[in-house]
Parts: structure tokens; C-alpha cells; sequence
């Protein structure tokens, strides 16, 4: 390409086509071809005729944008875009520079979106999108379907917030969010004091609190998360919300006034702010103990607890 606004298009073979899509060149293949444009400052792919083709985007040194959908992917950044149609599999990556960020779109259909710190990938029935290295990974749930995110952790300190309309988490290195998905979950095992806050909807909600997970629950939306040391949940946006609270095997302290609950567990806490109702379980063993002032909500203990 010499000058001018100039475009490619590839097209694949009835085989399993690779499609590699760089920010400075294009190049696919199979088994009896290779086709290569270099210099391109749009490149157009499309997967038609048959096969399991894959498509690879490659970053620029700066700040590029990565679109995964059900039915294209897309990157593109300063000087170049590339994109392809119809691929079953789309990979990208992040690995030149720049603060890159990628963006994951649901089908009709029932779809999974996953973060990590090193990765991210979206896929349902039909199609496979996933990304390496980016910084920001962003999932949306807009087309229908039952969708679900899941959130893992890094070796680092993570912070986890989850609402009735979105979720995130990020650390050091990556921000991971998935807006309008109905299950999201979340898991704390890479390591590092992880902290996970859950709030509330308008309605009325329901919280459950083990020694191994938390759970907030409401019309619309389902809220897991497991493993964390650190577990605060809020009641603040409105409705009637209740908090299920259950021990563990060992020894637990629970504690309530004003507005707020505290249940210490030998290797996590539990903060409950702004319930209107509490209940406190011990059914499963340990030398369970309770302290309580004023409080501003309804409060129920069930088993044994001693006072203190």
C-alpha cells in the first residue's frame, strides 16, 4: 500500500483457515494457500465456506481496543483495523505496550464470561473470544440468554465488588467488570488478603454467610463469592433485606450494635451493614460467643452461642 485509504479483504477455504492480524500486516492460510497484505490500514476477514477457523489479533505499542462478539471480533488502535467475520475462534493479544483494553459482547443464547488477571474469554454456543495480557477486560450480558461471570483472583491483594447490575475486580495489573450478567461468582485461592463487598438491590434481598462463601441474592440477580478473608456486605440501596449468618467447625465470635454486624471466623470476617433482619446459626460445632449493645434491626440467634 503506497498511499490513499487503502483496504484488504480475505476470504477462507472450505478447510481449517489461520488468520493472523497485526497492526502492520495481514496474513492467512491453509493447507494450499497464503495470502499476506502488508501496510493495509483496513483489513476485512470472513469465515463462510466451511471449517474451524481460527482468527489471532496482535497489539500496536499503543493504546488499542479489542471488540469480541458472537458474531465478529475486532481490534484496532492508531493507524490500523482489523476484523473478522464468522470465525468460530478469536484470540487477542496484548503484548507490545500500550494500555489495551477489551470489550465482550453476549449472544441470545446462554454465555459465560470469564476474568482473571492474566486472562479473559467469553463464549457461548457458536463462538470463542479471548483475550491475554490486556489490562481491562469489560463483559456485557445485553442480548438474552442466562448469562454468568466468573472472577478469579491473582497471587495479589484483590478487591471484589459485586452489585445488582455489575461486578468487578481488580488488583495490581487488571481490571476485570461484567455488567447485566444474572449469576456472577467469584473465587479467592491464587492468595493475598482479598477483600469482597456485596451490596444490595432496591428490593428485597437475601444474604448467606457460611465460613466458606457469601451470597447476595435479589430479583434479577445472584452474587457468590468464595474464599475471601475479608467480607463486607451493605444493605443501603432500599427493600426489606435479610442476612443468614452460619459458623464454622471452630470457634466464632459474633458481635452486633447499631446498624452493624461483625461474625469472626478463625480464618475470616464478616461485616453486615444497614440489615433489617439478622440471624445468627452455630449448629456446627466450636466454642461459639456473642456480644450485642443497641442495635437498629431485627436480631435472632439460633443454637449455641455463649454471651460475653
Amino acid at each position: 500500500a503506497n498511499g490513499g485509504v487503502d483496504t484488504a479483504h480475505f476470504y477462507d477455504s472450505a478447510g481449517n483457515d489461520r488468520l493472523f492480524m497485526y497492526s502492520t500486516y495481514t496474513k492467512m492460510y491453509c493447507d494450499d494457500y497464503l495470502n499476506l497484505a502488508s501496510g493495509f490500514r483496513y483489513n476485512f476477514a470472513y469465515s463462510e465456506v466451511g471449517g474451524t477457523d481460527n482468527a489471532c489479533f496482535y497489539d500496536s505499542a499503543g493504546n488499542d481496543r479489542f471488540v469480541g462478539t458472537s458474531a465478529y471480533a475486532e481490534m484496532y488502535g492508531d493507524g490500523f483495523n482489523n476484523h473478522a467475520t464468522g470465525f468460530r475462534y478469536n484470540y487477542a493479544y496484548s503484548q507490545t505496550g500500550g494500555t489495551d483494553k477489551a470489550y465482550f459482547y453476549d449472544s441470545a443464547g446462554d454465555d459465560t464470561f470469564v476474568g482473571t488477571s492474566t486472562y479473559a474469554e467469553m463464549f457461548g454456543d457458536g463462538f470463542y473470544n479471548r483475550t491475554d495480557g490486556f489490562r481491562y477486560n469489560y463483559g456485557y450480558s445485553l442480548a438474552g440468554g442466562v448469562d454468568r461471570a466468573d472472577f478469579h483472583d491473582s497471587a495479589g491483594d484483590d478487591s471484589l465488588f459485586m452489585y445488582s447490575t455489575y461486578s468487578k475486580m481488580y488488583s495490581d495489573g487488571y481490571l476485570n467488570l461484567a455488567r447485566g450478567f444474572r449469576y456472577n461468582y467469584a473465587d479467592s485461592q491464587a492468595g493475598g488478603n482479598d477483600i469482597a463487598s456485596l451490596y444490595d438491590s432496591s428490593g428485597n434481598d437475601d444474604l448467606v454467610k457460611t465460613s466458606e462463601y457469601a451470597t447476595l441474592s435479589g430479583g434479577g440477580f445472584y452474587n457468590y463469592a468464595k474464599g475471601f478473608g475479608e467480607n463486607n456486605a451493605y444493605a443501603t440501596s432500599g427493600g426489606y433485606d435479610k442476612a443468614y449468618l452460619y459458623d464454622s467447625a471452630g470457634d466464632d465470635h459474633f458481635s452486633a450494635t447499631g446498624n452493624q454486624a461483625l461474625l469472626n471466623y478463625p480464618d475470616a470476617t464478616l461485616s453486615v451493614v444497614d440489615f433489617d433482619w439478622v440471624r445468627a446459626t452455630a449448629d456446627s460445632g466450636g466454642n461459639n460467643t456473642r456480644e450485642t449493645d443497641a442495635v437498629d434491626f431485627v436480631l435472632e440467634f439460633s443454637g449455641d452461642w455463649t454471651s460475653v
